[in-house]
């Protein structure tokens, strides 16, 4: 429980000075007066947009539990998608464990075995990767035809090519390679027991490696009952879409609310590359996000630092303090608590 709570302070003082950091490297004075001019109905309409794309992203992972046989209504599904939101925004790592969140959200809902929950749920998560990729792919795309080729798009270029060649290759892997996948995890549990397990009688018990070997099985077949409704795969895929051009368009407002332009097709190729900033252990991204995306917008549009600094500021406002804030209140009035979500898939190990 300690061992917790300094990585959560340890977490927490990183995006502070992630965030200091990104406030030194620009001229606060002009950053406050330019926020003071923010036309409030433009923001306002990015906040509109923003919760239209958490609708969507939550009626991609419906579907893909429907094709695994978890039916939920649209709204139960949005609550425990809200939880799972919250926890990536709110936590360290929280990409990672707000997958098991609503995996555990759905088994309270439906009295469904966790795994089987676990299996619809990934593959959301790895179809909107794919969904966002390939926008960036789009948004690069328009960025070359209309900017000079420098070193620095040929970078930026080099770092899409690699993040998306690399999902599809893990996609392959886990899913053509499965009894390689089956025995590393298998030898990764063997190892865990005779280390950790020594000490830990829970780990020992979580690692059992029949056990292991079962629920990998399950959630395979899982995973195979998902992919063979194509029409279900497809609607999630495009609902991901859907959700993750929402999330770029309030880039596009936060611009035109402080007077100037971001061109959609940029957001559409930054709002996905900074997105990746968030896989850093700070609550949300914190301040990893603020640099990347700033960073980004004034490597693609040629904004001035200051004035990139307020629209990401903006930005980040409409898709992640409001979000949390939004979802905070949802799953306190009508879902499962957080504490409890948590506490269940860490006795899971």
């Amino acid at each position: 429980m300690a061992l917790r709570r300094w990585r959560l302070v340890a977490s927490a003082l990183l995006a502070c000075a992630l965030l200091a950091g990104f406030l030194w490297l620009v001229d606060l004075p002009r950053l406050g007066a330019a926020l003071r001019g923010t036309d409030l109905s433009v923001f306002a309409l990015g906040v509109v947009v923003t919760a239209f794309g958490a609708v969507a992203w939550s009626e991609s992972q419906r579907h893909l539990l429907a094709a695994s046989g978890a039916t939920l209504s649209p709204w139960r599904n949005f609550v425990v998608f809200s939880l799972g939101l919250l926890t990536k925004q709110i936590l360290p790592m929280g990409h990672a464990l707000g997958t098991a969140v609503v995996a555990y959200g759905v088994g309270t809902e439906l009295d469904r075995p966790y795994v089987e929950n676990l299996a619809p749920v990934t593959v959301t998560e790895l179809q909107s990767l794919l969904a966002s990729l390939c926008l960036a792919g789009v948004g690069f795309g328009y960025v070359v035809v209309t900017l000079p080729w420098t070193p620095g798009l040929r970078s930026l270029g080099s770092v899409l090519a690699v993040v998306g060649g690399g999902t599809l290759l893990l996609a392959v892997t886990l899913w053509y390679r499965r009894r390689v996948v089956g025995r590393t995890l298998l030898a990764v549990a063997a190892l865990v027991q005779a280390t950790v397990g020594r000490v830990s009688p829970t780990v020992y018990r979580a690692a059992r490696p029949e056990a292991l070997a079962a629920e990998v099985e399950k959630f395979y077949a899982t995973v195979g009952a998902v992919a063979g409704d194509r029409q279900r795969v497809l609607l999630g895929f495009a609902w991901a879409l859907v959700g993750w051009v929402a999330f770029s368009v309030p880039l596009v407002t936060s611009a035109a609310a402080l007077g100037t332009t971001v061109p959609v097709a940029v957001a559409l190729f930054v709002v996905p590359m900074a997105g990746f900033a968030s896989l850093a252990p700070v609550p949300g991204g914190l301040g990893g996000v603020e640099l990347v995306m700033t960073g980004l917008v004034i490597a693609v549009s040629g904004l001035d630092p200051t004035l990139a600094a307020g629209v990401t500021l903006l930005y980040r406002l409409c898709t992640y303090w409001l979000v949390v804030l939004c979802c905070g209140g949802i799953v306190a009035a009508f879902g499962t608590t957080p504490r409890a979500a948590l506490r269940a898939v860490a006795r899971r190990g």
